[in-house]
């Protein structure tokens, strides 16, 4: 790409690319989910999302529950 624009200027990709494993660094500052996960299971109720469960290792370490009212998102409640 030759438009004179360094696309990464801050190195921010460089600097969240982990060579040794192969991925993208990533950093949790979530206070409904503090604990580290490696994976995301979403679930839904017609177009609805309605449950997000957190794993690592193929544990679960929370499940969130949104409810809605009128089609609009009122309540995240944490198990």
């Amino acid at each position: 790409m030759s438009s004179g624009y360094n696309m990464d200027f801050a190195q921010v990709l460089k600097q969240a690319f982990d060579l040794e494993s192969g991925s993208l660094k990533t950093q949790n500052t979530s206070t409904l989910v503090p604990n580290q996960y490696d994976t995301i299971q979403l679930a839904y109720t017609g177009s609805d999302l309605t449950e997000v469960t957190y794993k690592y290792g193929g544990n679960t370490i929370a499940v969130l529950t949104l409810t809605y009212s009128s089609g609009k998102l009122v309540q995240v409640d944490k198990a």
